[in-house]
């Protein structure tokens, strides 16, 4: 894995959440083509609190993600739809 670089295989595709950590963006990418546009997005604190959910209604393979109204941390995404999958990203002080 490439520093920087956060990736997680589904099976059939791959994860990869860029960089990590990050100060206040990333962009989650599907390596292997496209997301769903029924894709859901929930991020979750280190406690296990839901503190983001949105819909990744996109037809290209990778969406950005704000960090920025989030406290510095340790955060899980969780992937939900066509693609499922879980990987983990800090967020950096700015």
């Amino acid at each position: 894995m490439e520093e920087g670089r956060q990736s997680v295989s589904t099976g059939r595709q791959t994860l990869v959440c860029t960089p990590n950590p990050c100060r206040g963006s990333a962009v989650l990418r599907l390596a292997t083509g496209p997301l769903d546009p029924a894709t859901t997005l929930r991020i979750f604190d280190s406690s296990g609190r839901l503190v983001l959910g949105s819909s990744l209604d996109i037809s290209s393979s990778s969406s950005p993600i704000d960090f920025s109204p989030l406290p510095p941390g340790v955060y899980v995404l969780k992937v939900s739809g066509a693609v499922n999958g879980t990987t983990v990203i800090s967020r950096l002080p700015e």
